[in-house]
């Protein structure tokens, strides 16, 4: 169990990866912050900010057919408390194999 979580730290250390978390988190709280205020204008502009968060997580991490499963989640009113994105990018870090090819951005 340990080095399933040191090999997912290890994976979130990476660019692609840490950018994934920052925007999982940013969607997240701002979903929470519109859901506390009430229906209305705030669904609207909840529904687009989950839209631009799977295109994001699809620009970074590539086409996942489990993103369909936050997006659908987000779509229920009250579900937005639940912080979904920033699941979901975890739970890839920690089943994301290691590259065979290593990020370039990253130093050794």
């Amino acid at each position: 169990m340990r080095e399933h979580l040191r090999a997912a730290w290890a994976t979130l250390k990476r660019p692609r990866w840490a950018w994934a978390m920052v925007l999982a988190l940013v969607s997240d709280a701002v979903s929470f912050g519109l859901d506390t205020l009430g229906f209305g204008l705030g669904m609207i502009v909840q529904v687009g900010v989950d839209l631009l968060t799977a295109a994001g997580l699809i620009l970074l991490l590539g086409f996942r057919w489990t993103l369909a499963v936050p997006l659908v989640v987000e779509a229920f009113p009250g579900l937005a408390l639940f912080p979904t994105w920033t699941l979901a990018v975890a739970f890839y870090a920690a089943a994301e194999k290691e590259d065979p090819v290593p990020d370039k951005t990253v130093p050794r």
